[in-house]
Parts: structure tokens; sequence; C-alpha cells
């Protein structure tokens, strides 16, 4: 009963996050879905590594304590991948990795506190077609990490990275669009641009003064040149 609770208590979780893309940005996206694997799991703190695709180095890290943002950091410069840094493992094996008996401080340059002292852990790979795409962690859970652990933490990962492509794509999308108004914004020539359907989407200022155009007819369908 414990475990259907939980499997439910994680699609609810993943949901939500489905849910937040338009209104939260990446970071907020990011630490509201670690805040959840942190909880699920019943562990103390965690953590999440972007990695390039190269494989070589982390792209972007986010560090929290625990569910209450004791602390948070965000370090978006590469760092090489290397054994001195929790996930590796699960990046060099590309798999799973428990350790229920871990028992050592640890403290990178990019932790703003002090030492902590990790007693176990889990990390878990999340592969986009052939590479890994990041590696979420979650530490010090009071009983021991369960496959059941790695199936949660796995779930609301790949959610995060779903969505974080997402917004990416959008943004990437928005840009291009960008750039190719500003193109025809301030081409010499006069220009009109159709969807497929026919319907005018955009008149540049070189043709709206070519043919005097009055105010009221610029805009989405408002005015065609083949036809009024």
């Amino acid at each position: 009963m414990k475990i259907v609770s939980k499997r439910d208590e994680t699609l609810k979780s993943a949901l939500t996050l489905n849910q937040t893309i338009t209104n939260y940005s990446k970071d907020e996206i990011i630490q509201f879905g670690l805040n959840e694997g942190i909880r699920l799991t019943d562990s103390e703190c965690g953590f999440l590594h972007f990695i390039t695709q190269d494989q070589k180095y982390y792209s972007y890290q986010l560090w929290l304590q625990d569910s209450e943002n004791k602390y948070i950091n965000v370090e978006t410069k590469s760092i090489p991948v290397d054994n001195s840094i929790l996930g590796t493992e699960s990046i060099y094996n590309k798999e799973p990795v428990i350790n229920n008996s871990y028992n050592k401080p640890y403290k990178q340059s990019h932790l703003k506190e002090s030492d902590c002292i990790i007693n176990k852990y889990l990390t878990v790979p999340i592969f986009e077609d052939d590479n890994i795409k990041a590696v979420i962690g979650v530490l010090n859970k009071k009983n021991k990490y369960e496959l059941f652990d790695i199936d949660q933490l796995a779930l609301i990962a790949e959610t995060i990275i779903s969505i974080v492509n997402r917004k990416e794509a959008e943004y990437n999308l928005q840009e291009s669009k960008n750039f190719l108004g500003n193109i025809i914004d301030n081409l010499p020539l006069g220009l009109q641009v159709f969807n497929s359907e026919g319907v005018s989407m955009r008149i540049n200022d070189s043709f709206v003064h070519l043919i005097g155009l009055e105010d009221k007819y610029i805009g989405i369908g408002e005015f065609n040149v083949l036809t009024n």
C-alpha cells in the first residue's frame, strides 16, 4: 500500500511539473522538480547536473540542501566530469548507483556551505538518445535507498528534462522568429508575408510606404495586396 501511495504521489508531482511549464523559468522548474525528488525519496539534499553532448563536462549544476531550500547553488560554467564529483559514477557506468554505506565528508568549491557528511546516496543518469543528458542525485535518506527510489527519481528527472527541452525549443523558435522578423522589417524592398492559408501575417515598412497603406489596414489578415 505504501509503494502504491508513493507511486501515485510521484505521478502527481510529474503532472504538476508539466502544468508549470508556462508559468516558470528553466531554473524554477529544475528547482521545483529537484525539490520533489528530495521529498519523494525522503532525502536530506540533492543535485542535478546537466552534461555536455561530448559527455566531458557538467554544463549546469543545481544543488538543494533540503526541500525547504536551505541553500541553493546554481553553477552554469563548465566543470570537467571526474570522480571527485558525485554523479560521475553513473555517467561512466551509464546506470543508477546506490551507495548505502558511503559515510564520508564531501566538499566542492561550488557548494556554499561547509563540509557535509554523506551517509548514503542515489544517483540516476537520464538519457537522451544514446547520450546522457543529465544526472540527478539525492543524499542521506533516513532508511536505505531501494530500487523503487530509482523509479521515482528517474520519473521526476525525465519530466524535468522533457520540460526544459520544450522551454529551450520554444525560446529558440521565438529567437528565430525575431531574427527573421528583423530581416523582413529592415529590407529596402516592400514585402508582405502570408501563411499557408493565404492570410497576411506581416507587412514591412517599405511595403507600407510604397503603396501608401493606411494604418487601419495593417495587421494579421487585414490587407492582401493581391485581392484588396
